[in-house]
């Protein structure tokens, strides 16, 4: 079952209460510039490492699949969190972003784009 809670939503409260305490963090919001060119270079990394760990002795290739993929498949899971804000490409060109999302998703097996 669900839990519905009436109060006010908390990233808009927490983002007031930041920019009150610190203004100049404005500077920092909008897209992040280099999130077009990283992604899918981390989904090339994660592919190719995939192909050669899946080649090595049992206990190197559990603890590479945890250690290595692990982080990859996180970091490619925070970066489609930011791109389904369209942070990637700005909100001027969400089918970029979306596209970008989509390709993100790839090493993950399961859609969550």
């Amino acid at each position: 079952s669900f839990e519905y809670k009436y109060d006010d939503e908390p990233h808009a409260t927490r983002r007031k209460e930041i920019l009150q305490k610190y203004p100049q963090i404005k500077e920092l919001f909008g897209p992040d510039p280099y999130m077009k060119y990283l992604v899918p270079l981390i989904v090339i990394f994660q592919l190719t490492t995939a192909y050669y760990i899946a080649q090595l002795p049992g206990p190197l290739l559990f603890f590479l699949a945890w250690a290595l993929a692990g982080t990859v498949n996180h970091n490619l899971s925070l970066a489609i969190h930011e791109i389904s804000h369209n942070l990637a490409f700005g909100h001027s060109c969400p089918r970029m972003n979306r596209f970008i999302g989509f390709v993100a998703n790839i090493p993950l097996c399961f859609p969550s784009s």
